[in-house]
């Protein structure tokens, strides 16, 4: 072994044991064990219930816990409700948790309880008065049967065939509430005026909605415009029209 190469091995040597000494003190001494944790940024999920969870991490090291991705995967698949965190290290035991939750999407209402859903099903609250008052152009599906279970998450069958429908809704009524109503296996679609619109099933809410926005904009038009009762769209191609207290 040559001369430069013998001083090469040494010194990897020499690095490589100040790293694992290093990363062992990072890891195992009881001066960098996790002493504080703090939260930001959760609404629907309670601060005690994480403060609960982050006693998994007791006498952990706070460097390791921020460094491993692992703990981080492991928040997200127990905590269905957020959509990302990320964990920030304070020198040298104590953690910041940035929690960003799943935006609400739809209110379930169902034998007198409601519960606020996200985009992709999953449930992320009781809704009560306080919370849907900071709700914005939120969609209401009534009478679904559905568990009231934070975390749960509803069959992506369901959602997507409700979010395509809502899709098309907003497209041509794009201001107005939306609220769906379930009686199985049909839908029917309330807005503003209260009008009911039977559809029926979800399956072709393109065809109806171009039925129904060119029925609106026909129904001005005419001199002496009769109240309408309601507007049933289950027959395929055709919209037939209720007049009359």
């Amino acid at each position: 072994m040559t001369r430069s190469l013998r001083s090469t091995v040494i010194t990897f040597t020499l690095i490589s044991i100040v790293a694992c000494a290093l990363i062992t003190g990072l890891r195992f001494h009881p001066y960098f064990s996790l002493q504080s944790v703090t939260v930001t940024g959760n609404n629907f999920v309670s601060s005690q219930d994480i403060e609960i969870y982050q006693q998994n991490w007791h006498r952990q090291s706070a460097p390791w816990i921020w460094a491993v991705p692992a703990y981080q995967h492991h928040l997200l698949t127990d905590f269905p409700i957020f959509k990302s965190v990320q964990l920030t290290y304070h020198f040298p035991n104590s953690l910041t948790l940035k929690i960003t939750e799943k935006a609400p999407w739809s209110v379930f209402w169902n034998q007198g309880t409601s519960v606020i859903v996200a985009e992709d099903g999953t449930i992320l609250n009781r809704a009560d008065d306080s919370v849907l008052s900071n709700l914005n152009n939120i969609v209401i599906i009534r009478d679904y049967p559905l568990p009231d279970r934070m975390g749960y998450q509803l069959p992506q069958q369901v959602i997507d065939s409700i979010g395509d429908t809502i899709s098309i809704i907003r497209r041509y009524r794009p201001n107005q509430t939306i609220t769906l109503e379930w009686n199985s296996p049909n839908w029917t679609l309330f807005h503003d005026d209260g009008i009911p619109i039977y559809l029926g099933s979800l399956d072709h809410a393109a065809t109806q909605f171009n039925l129904l926005d060119s029925f609106y904009r026909w129904l001005p038009e005419q001199p002496t415009p009769k109240p309408v009762r309601y507007i049933d769209l289950r027959i395929s191609d055709q919209l037939i029209v209720a007049y009359g207290q």
